[in-house]
């Protein structure tokens, strides 16, 4: 891929935790996303916003488990992204689940098999200009 940015988590990605990566969305992609990466063979979080991919605008959440890919969620309705227009992307990680803001409105949220711990290395961000990605503590 073309643009591909990592933060690395020292003691890995835990619960209570918020991502926020600022992207800006080439004119000419077809898809991007951001995720959060234990190894080669095992993705436990993939956020991925897909433009006129099958002639439709939506969105994927998956994970990867011992090399296989889990099933797609995919999300169709209140599809917030354009092509060419940059964003802020929060990712709120929970015991339970992943909730995802865009510019601070919710817009998904993803409950896969694999929760947030510190086995989660990195957190990837592809296909799209990446300005910032950080995690930080959330606060109630």
């Amino acid at each position: 891929m073309e643009h591909y940015n990592k933060l690395y988590l020292n003691g890995g990605l835990k619960p209570n935790t918020l991502v926020t990566v600022y992207v800006e969305i080439p004119k000419d992609t077809p898809r991007f996303g951001v995720e959060f990466v234990q190894d080669k063979e095992n993705t436990p979080f993939v956020f991925n916003p897909r433009f006129n991919y099958h002639k439709k605008l939506y969105t994927v959440c998956n994970h990867k488990k011992n090399n296989r890919w889990g099933t797609e969620m995919e999300k169709t309705d209140g599809f917030p992204f354009q092509l060419g227009k940059k964003y802020k992307i929060d990712i709120q990680c929970l015991a339970e689940s992943y909730k995802v803001y865009v510019n601070g409105k919710f817009y998904l949220e993803y409950k896969g098999p694999v929760k947030p711990g510190k086995h989660i290395k990195y957190v990837g961000v592809w296909g799209a200009r990446t300005d910032y990605i950080a995690a930080s503590p959330m606060h109630s």
